[in-house]
């Protein structure tokens, strides 16, 4: 699945106050300076059990954004779980 990168301003332009906000900075962690797809998204503070299962599901090209509520003290994402996500087509 191929998605066209559509820039922000014309997002606005298009939807307006209907869109949604994350003020969180992204850090890079891949190896891609712009990826685009179909976002889904999903809050697991301190346990990753339902990342686990969602990334063995087909992504179909999706990119996941992972809120894990702050927390320094657990890591989400490892090795295993970003293969996983790959091996299903998960945007990488």
């Amino acid at each position: 699945m191929t998605v066209k990168p559509i820039p922000t301003a014309d997002l606005y332009d298009q939807y307006g106050e209907a869109l949604g906000l994350c003020t969180t900075p992204f850090r890079r962690t891949g190896g891609r300076a712009v990826f685009a797809g179909q976002v889904r998204t999903l809050s697991c503070h301190e346990d990753n059990a339902l990342l686990k299962e969602l990334v063995n599901t087909p992504g179909e090209g999706a990119v996941l954004v992972v809120d894990g509520g702050c927390s320094p003290r657990t890591a989400l994402v490892g090795d295993l779980i970003a293969d996983a996500a790959q091996r299903n087509g998960w945007a990488d």
